[in-house]
């Protein structure tokens, strides 16, 4: 359709499926568009769009659209076909759903004071209302991702985020975020909920080898907008995601530490660049002392560990082993890649979710144990070392049967402290039930939106080590 318009939707309905564009705020989007010969607003539908179709309209959400004639309302009466909701738009709209971001130390403009501040957070009443909803009608427990990324780019991917995950039921309402480059940075922040707390780190923080960066998108293409995120007030207890809140932070040049000459030789040694001058000067005194001879010396023992390593997971049988630390060292220096996506033994099969150790007993690490002691024992005449080796496959079929048995004993255990869990459960919801009344942001109320750091406490000890850093230690542009 070469025929574009852009205007900004009013009187929406009470269930936000359908409004109107306000004829007065219309203007063309494409330079042959037509001029509109009507006073009247132009009428849209949640049917009418393409692409990113929202949840519901909002009053004064921005569109780009085509028209048809609305033939239910008759001549010079127009219909939007095919909207799209613009970025700058979905932007605001994000900046406004019900979370409020400050930043310490940041300017009218946007300008912070050092690349690595603070941030504090505050929920608006309707979305700690609906917080207190999910946790007792889906006993959904929530906690507030925060997201930082530069701007300009020319598609979003989640390899340029940092992301922060953090408690509600954290009293300070404060956390530390860092910019590794000079910029434009836009902040979001939305709430995440599952059933189990402990998934969400899962989630939302874990890492992609694929996709060199996290395995769940929150953030569109765009940049200025997000996926699958409900507004506030639409409480189904099926979406994950739900509220909103983002600024953008704007970091200068000149807050970063230049690199000094000595830069690639101080971190030879180390897989990644120090993030300060802290980090820089204690790598500095090790460069120009130990550096040298360790580095030998360490680079051999780690690869024969890790070939240590690779032949005791072969011997017992484990799967999806990872040789990369024994063929390619330079580029997998840590033994540990070895075992970075293990998926069990072949020789401990399950049966009803207990493991059976019994065929463990012939793995051939097992097998080469009892034959050494076997050919140690025969040196000894009178040792019978056909008995001896018998001896010794029966010890490790006990063994392994004794295991089988205790891991049956503990499935059941766990499955009768079922309910004192649950209890705990209970109180934990009810715990944090009361907490969420502090998280209303109050207007006036210092102690909610402003940037000041709370008191000195165990609690926040690191806050205010951070604030000390920040005027002995300026980081390095990434």
């Amino acid at each position: 359709m070469t025929h574009r318009y852009k205007g900004r939707v009013v009187d929406v309905s009470s269930d936000g499926r359908y409004g109107f564009i306000d004829i007065y705020t219309i203007e063309k989007e494409s330079p042959h568009a037509e001029i509109l010969v009507t006073k009247a607003d132009i009428f849209v539908h949640l049917d009418d769009f393409v692409d990113s179709i929202p949840q519901a309209l909002r009053n004064d959400m921005e569109l780009v659209f085509g028209v048809v004639v609305d033939e239910k309302r008759g001549a010079h009466h127009y219909r939007a076909l095919v909207a799209r909701e613009t970025s700058e738009s979905r932007l605001v709209s994000l900046s406004h759903g019900g979370i409020e971001l400050t930043v310490r130390g940041m300017g009218k403009d946007g300008t912070v004071e050092h690349p690595s501040t603070f941030i504090n957070w505050c929920l608006s009443e309707a979305l700690v209302e609906e917080v207190g909803n999910r946790l007792v009608s889906h006993s959904q427990q929530t906690k507030l991702l925060i997201i930082w990324w530069p701007t300009g780019e020319d598609a979003h991917s989640s390899q340029s985020e940092e992301r922060m995950l953090v408690d509600l039921a954290d009293s300070r309402r404060t956390g530390i975020i860092s910019f590794d480059r000079p910029g434009t940075f836009r902040v979001l922040a939305v709430l995440v909920c599952d059933y189990e707390g402990y998934k969400l780190n899962d989630e939302y923080l874990a890492h992609s080898r694929r996709k060199n960066g996290y395995t769940t998108d929150i953030v569109s293409s765009d940049g200025c907008g997000t996926i699958g995120v409900l507004p506030t007030g639409v409480n189904d207890g099926s979406s994950g995601i739900f509220g909103s809140g983002a600024l953008e932070v704007k970091v200068p040049e000149a807050l970063f530490s230049r690199k000094p000459l000595d830069w690639n030789w101080v971190n030879w040694f180390f897989e990644n660049d120090p993030k300060d001058q802290c980090a820089y000067r204690w790598r500095r005194v090790f460069a120009y002392t130990l550096q040298a001879p360790l580095f030998a010396t360490l680079a051999v023992c780690v690869w024969m560990l890790s070939a240590l390593v690779v032949l005791g997971l072969l011997s017992v049988g484990m799967r999806n082993i990872n040789y990369d630390p024994v063929v390619r060292p330079w580029d997998y220096p840590a033994p540990s890649w070895a075992w970075y996506d293990l998926n069990g033994s072949v020789f401990i099969p399950y049966f009803k979710g207990v493991p059976i150790f019994i065929p463990f007993a012939v793995s051939p690490m097992l097998l080469t144990a009892c034959a050494a002691f076997t050919w140690i024992a025969s040196a000894d005449p009178s040792v019978d070392w056909l008995l001896y080796s018998a001896s010794c496959m029966g010890l490790m079929i006990t063994t392994c049967t004794v295991m089988t048995l205790v891991s049956g004993v503990s499935k059941v255990l766990r499955d009768r402290s079922a309910a004192s869990k649950e209890k705990a459960k209970e109180r934990a919801r009810q715990h944090e039930l009361d907490e969420l009344g502090a998280l209303v942001c109050v207007q006036g109320n210092a102690t909610h939106t402003d940037d000041r750091l709370p008191p000195l406490s165990i609690g926040t000890v690191n806050l205010h080590y951070t604030a000390l850093k920040q005027k002995v230690c300026r980081p390095f542009a990434r």
